[in-house]
């Protein structure tokens, strides 16, 4: 049984998270099964937990099942509201700097690395978010790229991956290409960087991203693998990032 909590996420963070919560259908969400997070720098040093899914098949078929109604309601809003959408996602990312600091810098980025993490996410959002508006099949220039050809054609829920050696610029591109599209997102944390991920959510759902369209979870880390099945054999599920 999950337990919904409230976190107000517009307001800096006053104190370190000890539990990193779901993001469930725009709700932070803690269940009974913690998994500890440990320092990079000092594997001896447990920084927080993070809550773990405790009915795998139940959950996950829930998950998609939302993931697939906020793929229809994103997918049918406007080229206008989406931009501006993503537009103040970024924004939200600038203004939270120092709760990404801290994430980052906890499991060992060196603050130069993590500033660097902040910006580009940040850069990205905005790239992704002007092109929302180009026509298909056109060419333009991209700070990803030396080429990028525009092709927007929303396929369903995106089931997104990211690993944790860079995890707010990687777990960012895995959210802002599929949004962008008009594509929902189920995002699985990384088990070494969940409190990064979190953060990440919070900047699209409190910019307007509508709660089923992307959704937060983790996983015991034994049981990815088995999640992870689940997700992508989901009648729902398009693709994997």
């Amino acid at each position: 049984m999950m337990k919904s909590l409230s976190f107000h996420s517009s307001q800096p963070q006053k104190k370190k998270i000890a539990v990193v919560p779901h993001v469930i259908k725009g709700k932070d969400v803690v269940t009974k099964k913690l998994e500890p997070v440990y320092s990079h720098q000092n594997t001896s040093k447990k920084i927080h937990d993070f809550a773990a899914l405790t009915n795998l098949e139940g959950d996950i078929a829930q998950l998609c099942d939302d993931s697939y109604s906020g793929y229809l309601e994103w997918s049918t809003k406007s080229h206008i509201d989406r931009t501006k959408i993503l537009q103040a996602a970024a924004q939200n990312v600038r203004s939270r700097r120092e709760d990404f600091l801290l994430s980052l810098e906890e499991i060992g980025l060196s603050n130069q690395f993590a500033e660097f993490n902040i910006m580009t996410a940040a850069n990205h959002i905005e790239e992704y978010a002007r092109n929302v508006s180009l026509p298909d099949g056109t060419l333009t220039k991209s700070d990803l790229c030396d080429l990028s050809l525009i092709v927007r054609n929303p396929i369903g829920p995106v089931y997104s991956v990211a690993p944790w050696n860079a995890p707010l610029i990687l777990t960012n591109r895995s959210l802002a290409a599929p949004l962008a599209a008009g594509c929902s997102v189920l995002l699985k944390s990384s088990e070494k960087a969940p409190l990064v991920a979190y953060f990440l959510v919070k900047c699209y759902l409190d910019a307007g991203v509508p709660p089923k369209t992307l959704q937060l979870f983790h996983v015991a880390p034994k049981e990815i693998p088995q999640a992870t099945e689940m997700v992508i054999s989901n009648k729902h599920s398009s693709t994997c990032r």
